[in-house]
């Protein structure tokens, strides 16, 4: 009788604390199995690559300003920045290789299709195309990935090493939120809805001009210099309005 009580005592024992303990062990195993992200020598890989990057665009925000100190003028800045802005845009074409081996979580196609596009536009436009290299809104673009790119690496730099600044945060959340990325800005005060708006117009507008050119049977040398033309009065109306 005393055995049986003692058995009975030990079942429940069991399922009260043993069974809830086993439950909660194969939760966190496979809670451990969604998070897992890679290995060790990929992520210090990863850690390297976005370090470089992020000085590489350092490099070419660094020489926008110095030459454009230098001349007193934003006219013709792309040359300062020729070499270094095809070397690491180029260079972003490795991203597509992380996601093909699997150690970055993201699609393959959607990857592959955000950055051949910027090479595009660096090779097949701005470098073949002479007449766009001495366009204005050439700058427009360049700033544009700058300072995007400037944010970008260094999130995922500091999110690789788990140690997230809010300022590093806040401004990725808020360049997400310029580029359409999320439904609703950070806050109200930083980014209104009127000004949401017109960076949807801006985004439409050259969309709009490349169809345009496009379906008019347009050299491509046109094409690129409409696009960039379009880039650069979009600019001015999102400013004086």
């Amino acid at each position: 009788m005393a055995a049986s009580s003692s058995t009975s005592s030990s079942r429940r024992a069991d399922n009260g604390l043993g069974g809830g303990g086993g439950q909660q062990q194969q939760q966190q195993t496979a809670g451990s199995r969604r998070r897992k992200g890679p290995g060790a020598l990929a992520t210090a890989y990863l850690v390297l690559y976005n370090v470089v990057m992020t000085a590489g665009w350092l490099v070419i925000a660094v020489g926008l300003v110095r030459a454009y100190i230098a001349k007193g003028s934003y006219h013709n800045l792309y040359y300062s920045i020729e070499k270094p802005l095809k070397f690491f845009q180029t260079g972003a074409l490795l991203e597509i290789l992380h996601c093909a081996i699997g150690i970055v979580p993201s699609s393959v196609v959607l990857t592959a299709f955000q950055v051949m596009s910027r090479v595009f536009l660096t090779w097949a436009v701005t470098h073949s195309v002479k007449e766009v290299q001495t366009e204005d809104s050439v700058l427009l673009f360049v700033v544009a990935w700058t300072v995007t790119e400037i944010i970008r690496y260094s999130f995922y730099t500091f999110s690789l090493l788990n140690h997230l600044p809010y300022l590093i945060k806040w401004a990725r959340s808020l360049s997400l939120s310029l580029r359409g990325r999320q439904g609703k800005p950070p806050s109200e005060e930083i980014l209104p809805k009127k000004t949401h708006n017109k960076f949807t117009i801006i985004r439409n507008d050259v969309k709009i001009h490349l169809v345009h050119c496009a379906l008019s049977n347009g050299s491509f040398r046109r094409i690129a210099h409409n696009i960039c033309c379009s880039a650069l009065r979009s600019a001015i109306w999102f400013i004086f309005h």
